[in-house]
């Protein structure tokens, strides 16, 4: 099905409907209804009728009713509403076969476009395209769906379209296919784009195919794809920047030395992943404080977490203020976008980036500003300390006590999303007592230099998760059985890391479990 773009409703509702009742000119039903009928007996089979017209004007015509009858209308004005009704003129087509049915309907569409209400956009022309393919691939098989014949077929129905983009050619047509299959097959970013169509209409960051082209050209997977869709959501929710400054030229940077907004948004990504992980754990933070800043991990979380008037400060810790408002000024935000864009052609890593200024004088001084903090991190891990050992029936009773103090049904039931979060926080927080991360390395030395400074919890358990591609081993899910593979390697691993806390190779479990990803 082709969305429809609510702002299209809305205008259609405001500008044509309410504002000729206003004025006393609204006495009949401003447009025709056209019909498609299957053949000159449509009764004879009703199940062919179809309505081929747009319908935005008609679901406005509805919405406005609707509003005027909640309104508290009076008879005078109910009595208008009839004879609008009785007054909608409809116009019936002999259309007989599907393809003269979408090229009418479409022709229809591109004759009131003149309105510029109910122009399509990118997306819907992509919906549209997907359901006339798949239309001809039932009625035709494949060979009537190759992109040049679809092509070839539209410049023939279509008239020359009223809008930026050659809608007909058969560039157009696979780059339209290219899209829907690497662009909205991925669900959560197919919910963004749809989002801004309903909320922004013609002034949707995502309107025109250029722009859809520009992030498939831009981005390399679904995890950058889905990030950069929810950070230029953002940007133009929070007015950072217009619908004119997201232009595909703008995006992919095509007058700034192939640097656009995209390549300084994908390079945040990469900063924020260094900020919240590797940089993160070297600063005396309590755990609770880390979980924290850890859960702004994305541009639609940080439009959850930065309120408006500043109000979450009073949730954190003020060691975290700062790294937060860091996060949301420049992570999140546009403050050094131009500064990013310049130091990005040196092709520096995510670490040295925040080594390099504007970006080191404001780490160095919230790194200042966490150790003047310290003193209360160390107290908060002190009393983290002398918690009962992992595994007990103390601990688990903990669990259990927070999930029914936490994670109520009557906190779910008054704000789920905040209940949720609180609780996520938490458990995160509990998590990462007996679990650390590390970046990838080398050797065994340096896994176990890595965690030299790492609080560890009394160790019952030991697990590593692993990223096997192509080494020596097959990457089609053969990990689900015990890592035989892998257990001398793992040996050596982690009796280095329990050697350093006084143990020796006695302390390593038989049953010890593992787990692999």
């Amino acid at each position: 099905n082709v969305p429809v773009a609510e702002t299209a409703l809305m205008e259609c509702k405001d500008k044509i409907f309410n504002f000729r009742w206003e004025k006393g000119t609204l006495k009949n039903y401003p447009f025709e209804i056209s019909i498609a009928v299957m053949d000159t007996s449509p009764l004879d089979h009703p199940a062919g009728l179809l309505r081929v017209s747009p319908e935005e004007y008609e679901q406005a015509f509805l919405l406005w009713m609707a509003e005027k009858l909640d309104s508290g209308a009076d008879d005078t004005d109910k009595e208008a509403m009839k004879r609008l009704l009785t007054s909608i003129p409809f116009r019936f087509h002999v259309l007989a076969s599907e393809d003269a049915r979408f090229f009418h309907m479409a022709n229809l569409r591109e004759v009131v476009k003149s309105f510029k209400l109910v122009g399509r956009s990118a997306i819907q022309r992509i919906f549209e395209l997907e359901g006339f393919r798949l239309r001809k691939l039932k009625s035709h098989g494949p060979g009537g769906c190759d992109p040049a014949q679809l092509a070839q077929q539209f410049m023939k129905e279509l008239p020359t379209t009223s809008g930026e983009e050659d809608v007909t050619s058969e560039t157009y047509i696979k780059n339209a296919f290219k899209v829907l299959e690497n662009v909205l097959a991925v669900d959560e970013v197919k919910q963004i784009i749809l989002a801004c169509e309903r909320e922004y209409g013609k002034l949707s960051p995502f309107y025109s195919m250029s722009q859809l082209e520009a992030l498939m050209a831009k981005t390399k997977d679904a995890g950058q794809l889905a990030w950069a869709v929810d950070a230029i959501k953002f940007y133009v929710d929070r007015k950072f920047a217009t619908s004119g400054e997201m232009s595909a030229r703008n995006l992919t940077g095509k007058t700034t030395n192939n640097r656009g907004l995209l390549d300084v948004m994908l390079e945040k990504q990469k900063m924020l992943e260094h900020l919240l992980h590797q940089w993160l754990e070297q600063q005396a933070l309590d755990a609770e404080s880390k979980a924290v800043i850890r859960s702004v991990s994305s541009p639609g979380r940080a439009a959850k977490f930065f309120d408006k008037n500043s109000a979450w400060k009073g949730s954190v810790q003020p060691g975290s203020q700062e790294i937060l408002d860091f996060m949301r000024g420049v992570i999140f935000g546009p403050r050094f976008d131009g500064q990013l864009r310049h130091l990005m052609k040196s092709g520096k890593t995510a670490a040295e980036l925040f080594a390099t200024e504007p970006f080191q004088s404001e780490i160095l001084r919230i790194e200042e500003d966490v150790q003047q903090h310290a003193p209360e991190a160390v107290a908060a891990a002190a009393g983290t300390a002398r918690a009962p050992a992992a595994g007990t029936a103390e601990e688990e009773a903990g669990f259990a006590d927070m999930l029914t103090s936490v994670l109520t049904a009557e906190e779910l039931e008054k704000d789920t999303d905040s209940a949720v979060e609180g609780f996520l926080e938490k458990a995160d927080s509990l998590v990462r007592r007996y679990i650390t991360t590390v970046t990838e390395v080398e050797s065994g030395s340096e896994f176990v230099d890595m965690l030299k400074e790492k609080s560890v919890w009394k160790m019952s358990r030991v697990g590593v998760m692993y990223a096997v591609q192509h080494a020596g081993e097959s990457d089609s899910l053969p990990h689900c059985r015990t890592p035989r593979f892998r257990y001398e390697h793992m040996r050596k691993y982690f009796n280095g890391i329990l050697g350093r806390n006084g143990e020796g190779d006695e302390s390593f479990p038989s049953n010890m479990l593992f787990l692999l990803l």
